[in-house]
């Protein structure tokens, strides 16, 4: 709660001060429903393991989560969570989606406007140069090297 307080404040410091009222409110709903999946991997990857039936459970979830946010963004009709361009809620939901995607590997196979969201965060300028950096750490995402 206390991290998704603060990148609340650098969004309106920095990012977009004149937020209006309604969008905040939506970026807070963004944020903390993109935090609500990471917590589902990180208790599969870190409370589990990975056991087989954590994964079972995890890929279910992780269904219902890109189903919720592609219908978020069909609702929405923008082509990030909030509108024209993203917040970091998007940023967030980026992060939770390219980890879960290592393991859920069709999660996007069903989900059109979740995958093309995945792909515009993909290529935006800073995103790109960061991936295409290729990491060392991307190869091993979690401290105890599954996922």
């Amino acid at each position: 709660v206390q991290m998704n307080n603060i990148l609340r404040f650098l969004q309106r410091k920095h990012l977009t001060p004149d937020i209006s009222a309604e969008d905040e409110a939506v970026m807070g709903v963004a944020l903390e429903s993109a935090e609500d999946w990471r917590g589902k991997y990180l208790t599969m990857i870190y409370g589990h393991r990975m056991s087989d039936e954590s994964v079972a459970t995890f890929t279910e979830q992780a269904t219902n989560f890109s189903q919720m946010f592609d219908s978020w963004l069909e609702r929405r009709g923008t082509d990030y969570l909030c509108g024209a361009e993203p917040t970091v809620a998007d940023y967030s939901l980026f992060c939770v989606v390219d980890d879960t995607v290592r393991t859920v590997t069709t999660l996007l196979d069903e989900r059109p406007l979740l995958a093309a969201f995945y792909a515009r965060m993909q290529a935006r300028a800073g995103v790109a140069a960061y991936l295409g950096s290729n990491p060392e750490h991307r190869e091993r995402v979690n401290g105890n090297g599954l996922g």
